[in-house]
């Protein structure tokens, strides 16, 4: 198949013109002298505020948008905007008015019932006017299309049952009750983690540490999904990051910090995460490694492959968010190695 023979019309991407995606060729590693592309300038930099500028003012053009109105640019597709619109302006009260006229409304007012009291003013789409607009824009269609347009749409399923088979909760369930098989007592602290890597990984030792040694096996479980701002050029994931950052407070303890995406993947890597316990310190520094160098240089892969510690799983077939555990033993060394200050 040609491309010439090949028309997309999804609700996402679709047919662009063939000068427009040659204009785009053409531009793609020099954008207008600029010596980069597009995809690699600095949404700070001028080119690109130039490029924002133009775009917005096409928009206020071919719209109609007077200068009392403001264009706002969101991430996301269109049922992205389902949560994010009631999460923005259902107010304190938590209350909205929904116009059901379709399938899309419909799921629109389905996803604001869990931020807050939905009351469906108008439900008013039907068959005929479905008919209707058809007729208006005399649209040839086939007599099975016809007789599927008299049905009438379903106003409640009754019919169909829903059951969530993974979340990130689940997984956090699931490692709490392996935790449990393995002896240890399992603590959930959150299923929306949602910081910065290091800091989280920082937490998690320090749960760790404050808790070691009181005679009991402890399991402080955190699921959700880290960030990593990058200030390097090195490899790793937040959760290899995540585990690196809680080295230091587990040294010389009887206790370790893991961290895994439930996919198995783990940033650009083969690794889907981390593991680092009360001997890894050590090991880094035997090796010549400065862990918190490490960290600013966003290398926490190769810090950890150098200490036996990342971990390898391959792709699982899911994704539901990460899982970070803080293990801790029965009992815990009486001597801890002092931490480089750096850390």
């Amino acid at each position: 198949m040609t491309r010439k023979e090949t028309f997309n019309f999804s609700a996402g991407p679709s047919v662009l013109p063939e000068e427009v995606l040659a204009q785009a060729q053409a531009e793609l590693l020099d954008y207008h002298g600029t010596g980069m592309s597009v995809m690699e300038m600095s949404h700070r930099s001028q080119a690109f505020s130039d490029i924002f500028q133009e775009v917005q003012a096409r928009f206020r053009s071919a719209l109609s948008v007077p200068d009392t109105h403001a264009i706002l640019f969101l991430q996301g597709g269109g049922t992205s905007q389902f949560s994010m619109i009631p999460l923005n302006l259902m107010g304190e009260h938590g209350t909205a008015d929904y116009a059901v006229t379709g399938h899309f409304s419909g799921s629109a007012a389905k996803e604001a019932e869990k931020y807050g009291k939905v009351h469906i003013a108008a439900d008013t789409s039907t068959c005929g006017q479905a008919i209707a607009i058809a007729e208006k824009y005399h649209l040839r269609l086939s007599a099975a299309a016809q007789e599927l347009l008299r049905q009438e749409t379903p106003k409640a399923l009754t019919n169909v049952t829903t059951r969530i088979t993974g979340s990130v909760r689940e997984l956090c369930t699931a490692a709490a009750a392996a935790c449990r098989e393995l002896g240890y007592e399992p603590v959930l602290l959150t299923d929306r983690l949602c910081c910065e890597a290091k800091e989280a990984g920082s937490f998690l030792g320090s749960i760790a540490c404050t808790n070691a040694g009181q005679g009991k096996k402890l399991a402080f479980i955190a699921g959700g999904e880290t960030v990593v701002h990058l200030t390097g050029k090195g490899q790793g994931g937040r959760n290899q990051e995540l585990a690196l950052a809680a080295a230091p407070a587990l040294a010389g303890q009887n206790a370790a910090v893991f961290s895994v995406g439930s996919d198995g993947t783990d940033g650009p890597t083969d690794a889907a995460g981390g593991y680092v316990d009360g001997d890894t310190l050590a090991a880094l520094e035997a090796g010549g490694w400065n862990g918190y160098a490490a960290l600013q240089n966003n290398d926490s892969y190769h810090a950890l492959k150098a200490v036996d510690g990342l971990i390898l799983t391959g792709a699982t077939g899911t994704n539901v968010n990460d899982v970070a555990v803080a293990l801790i033993g029965e009992k815990t060394p009486p001597v801890s190695p002092e931490v480089s200050p750096e850390w």
